[in-house]
């Protein structure tokens, strides 16, 4: 991995030279480098086409899925954060960290 290299695209030196190697394994089912980075790449631009950009904070409410790393990292191409939280949390308790996280219930915001 290169230095200087935004965390975003922390994927590409490992795509390029071996995009079949096994990135994650959850619940038993393997996802090689390859399929994260173009699930990486879809969630940055869904992202983009919901209006996120730079300064962003996105609640990611997810236990452990392809989906929820996808999006933490693509996020990071747009200049925007995730905000991890629990799904086994109450909706009252979510609110709560949405609101402390500079989040809405709509789902994201800006700065």
């Amino acid at each position: 991995m290169s230095e200087g290299k935004p965390i975003g695209h922390v994927l590409d030196d490992v795509v390029a030279k071996d995009p079949d190697r096994t990135a994650l394994i959850i619940a038993g089912e393997r996802t090689s480098y390859g399929e994260l980075d173009r699930a990486v790449n879809d969630a940055a631009a869904g992202l983009r086409a919901a209006g996120v950009s730079r300064g962003w904070h996105i609640p990611l409410v997810d236990d452990t899925s392809v989906l929820a790393v996808a999006t933490l990292i693509g996020a990071t191409y747009l200049g925007a954060a995730t905000v991890l939280m629990n799904p086994r949390l109450t909706s009252g308790e979510l609110g709560v960290l949405m609101e402390a996280a500079g989040t809405v219930s709509t789902g994201m915001v800006g700065k």
